[in-house]
């Protein structure tokens, strides 16, 4: 009697620690649910549509000028940081407009 005690005792501390982790993904779903339902509720608006088809398909508002540029010929360089030894393009105009 005492070892079937032992054996209830041990399988309910388990099941105790199934529950404790089934109830953390509940919640974590739960919090997954909310953002997608918040991105869907974004995307219904005017602004995200406009933004979508500003940035991901190139499109512009009736007479205004859409320029696309090529990233791979764009530096990549940040505005502070010099790299490859060169000073930072915006030195570089300075010296150029100032003189110095």
């Amino acid at each position: 009697m005492l070892i079937r005690t032992g054996n209830n005792i041990i399988r309910l501390s388990k099941a105790g620690g199934r529950v404790k982790s089934a109830q953390e993904e509940i919640d974590r779903l739960r919090a997954e649910k909310q953002e997608i339902e918040r991105k869907l509720t974004e995307s219904r608006t005017e602004d995200y549509v406009e933004r979508i088809a500003r940035e991901k398909l190139g499109l512009g508002k009736p007479g205004e000028v859409v320029v696309v540029l090529d990233d791979s010929k764009i530096p990549n360089q940040s505005f502070d940081s010099a790299q490859d030894g060169q000073p930072p393009n915006w030195k570089l105009w300075r010296k150029l407009y100032l003189g110095f």
